[in-house]
């Protein structure tokens, strides 16, 4: 190899080492926000996150998808947290469809303190929630008054 190929090999390596740099340097400065938002977005949701607002199973998230029963449960009930004082209570009752969920908590939380019925109950008396589904605009209204008229106003 000649003193000239190996000159340019260093050179390339010498730019793709800085570019690492660069970027591990970077990273402690940039927030979930950073990646998971729309531009109009980032300051807003970097807000709710140091406000403990933004549930932590949401952050790897993309947070310009649409949001399920589950994650809205979990921010409803983040929102009654930073309201409160101490630990929310949680319902400890049945549930047909939560058992394992991540957001499982917050869904038990949010049942308990009313912000949320269920969509209806089994034959068994279990209570279904829904977890995955899309939620609808009615109920994401609904479940917001309901915590807002818990935190008073």
């Amino acid at each position: 190899m000649k003193l000239a190929e190996i000159f340019k090999e260093c050179v390339f390596v010498k730019k793709i080492i800085c570019l690492i740099i660069s970027v591990i340097m970077l990273l402690p400065t940039l927030t979930f926000a950073d990646f998971l938002a729309s531009d109009w977005a980032k300051e807003e949701v970097v807000k709710a996150d140091k406000l403990g607002l933004v549930p932590d199973e949401m952050k790897n998230d993309d947070l310009t998808a649409t949001i399920t029963r589950e994650e809205f449960a979990g921010i409803a009930v983040k929102l009654l947290e930073a309201y409160s004082e101490g630990e929310l209570q949680s319902y400890s009752g049945k549930f047909a469809d939560i058992d394992g969920n991540p957001y499982e908590h917050y869904i038990r939380c949010a049942y308990y303190y009313g912000i949320t019925n269920g969509i209806g109950k089994t034959e068994d008396g279990e209570i279904i929630f829904s977890p995955d589904e899309l939620i609808k605009r009615q109920d994401l209204a609904t479940m917001f008054a309901r915590v807002i008229k818990k935190i008073e106003f």
